[in-house]
Order: C-alpha cells, then sequence, then structure tokens
C-alpha cells in the first residue's frame, strides 16, 4: 500500500534542507529543544539515554550532543533512513537507524531510554494509530524517564490578517488528511491517550505564536514550504494509487 506521509517525494536534499529549516522554527516557537524538566534530569545523570523517533535529518541529536555528558547515547530512528545526514557528520555518541513507532522496538532498546523524544508524526500516522504509537514508544523508556511529543494541531492555524488563501488550503488539506486516513483531531487527543498507556504526570503546553510577531517571517516560510511539498506528494500518491488500481484491473 501507498504510504499516507505526503512530504517524502521529490529531491532528497530538498526535503533534508525543509526539515532542518522546520526544526529551527519549532525550536524558536519553543525557545528550546526541549523542556526545562526534561533538561534538568538528563544533565543530572552521568550517561543519559535519548530516543529520538521519526528523527528524520537526525538533527535533533546533533543539538542534544554538545549539551549533555560526553557519555550520553543519542540514538534516532527513522522509516526514511535516506533523509538522515551524513553519518560521518554526526556526534560520535550519535546513531540514526531504522524503526518504526507502529512496530514493536527490538529488545536490547527496551525500558533503556531517560528521553523519547518525537516530533511532528501526525503526516504519517492514521487516526487509529496514535495510540499505538504513543504506546510503542512508551516501551523505550526506563520507569522515571519522560517522553516528550511536539505536534501541530490541524486546527490551529490562523493568521493576522485574515486570509482567505489560507483557509482555503486548511479546508483542502483537511478533506485530504481524512482521504488519506489521518484524524485531524488526533493531536489534541494526545494527553487522554498518554493516560490511556500509563504514562504519569502528563502535561501539556500549548504554544500560539499570533503574539510572536518576530516568528511571522519565518513560519510563513516553513508553511510555504510544507504547502509545496506536500502537495507534490499528494501528486506521488495519486500516482501511486492509479497505478496500483491499474494492476488491479
Amino acid at each position: 500500500m501507498p504510504s499516507i506521509y505526503t512530504l517524502n517525494h521529490g529531491a532528497v536534499e530538498k526535503e533534508r534542507q525543509r526539515l532542518d529549516f522546520q526544526h529551527v522554527v519549532f525550536k524558536a516557537i519553543m525557545r528550546d529543544d526541549l523542556p526545562p524538566v526534561i533538561w534538568l534530569h538528563l544533565k543530572s545523570l552521568p550517561a543519559p539515554r535519548v530516543a529520538d523517533a521519526d528523527t528524520g535529518t537526525g538533527i535533533s541529536l546533533e543539538e542534544f550532543a554538545p549539551k549533555l555528558a560526553k557519555e550520553a547515547q543519542l540514538d534516532g530512528f527513522d522509516i526514511h533512513t535516506k533523509k538522515s545526514h551524513d553519518p560521518a557528520s554526526l556526534p560520535a555518541n550519535a546513531k540514526l537507524q531504522y524503526g518504526n513507532v507502529l512496530e514493536l522496538f527490538p529488545k536490547e532498546y527496551l525500558g533503556t531510554y531517560d528521553s523519547v523524544h518525537v516530533k511532528l508524526p501526525y503526516a504519517v500516522l492514521k487516526k487509529h494509530e496514535w495510540l499505538l504509537a504513543v504506546k510503542n514508544l512508551k516501551t523505550l523508556l526506563k520507569p522515571d524517564g519522560y517522553m516528550f511529543w511536539f505536534e501541530i494541531g490541524a486546527y490551529g492555524y490562523a493568521s493576522n490578517p485574515y486570509s482567505a488563501a489560507l483557509h482555503e488550503w486548511k479546508s483542502i488539506e483537511s478533506a485530504e488528511a481524512v482521504k488519506f486516513g489521518r484524524g485531524p483531531m488526533c493531536p489534541v487527543l494526545l494527553p487522554s491517550q498518554f493516560q490511556e498507556a500509563g504514562l504519569q504526570q502528563v502535561d501539556e503546553k500549548v504554544f500560539v505564536t499570533l503574539g510572536r510577531p518576530d516568528l511571522t517571517p519565518v513560519i510563513t516560510r516553513v508553511a510555504l514550504k510544507y504547502l509545496a511539498q506536500s502537495l507534490n506528494g499528494r501528486a506521488g500518491i495519486d500516482f501511486q494509487r492509479t497505478v496500483l488500481a491499474a494492476v488491479k484491473k
């Protein structure tokens, strides 16, 4: 079956650049890579272990490395390993490998991480897969470990001044998301799914960027990059489905 991920079509280097720029923008929104409580926990450990799921290029691990003890182990997992940076450019204690949040992780990784980090899997998950992803990621954590999930809400898009074009695009994007099996409401259900999966002390923070005029130029730029790549990907997915339909005939 074709993937519902619409951002992995076209030139690999172009998508790699988009992912790296996206990382910079979302770090600016949060004003850091991780919440302070997680940094405090990781920096208190002589050899912390961090798992970065859906790691993309691996840029998060590159930025974690100089902030943690040299003995730290940083492991990135992704189903699309061709997007990663050159392994030779990564910190010595960072490793990128295949990993699918919808599949059980190898036994040697279970219960070994002090922090599990995942960013923006909305584009790759179908609506019925979110709880499974949460449960699989939880298996990686030590009993006192932290999970950090950064997500963007499909209904959280806004503009000032009002943009009819933006809202028309969101209407189309949401309809297409449903067609591909995604669930636009899924991000807002995450806290309850964390609790259902057995995670404790679940905390949620919502970032409202309309109050950050300093971010307007970069958010606009990252949105346009996402729009272009997403439209390109939809064309690729529609083509895959056409081919599959022809084969079935």
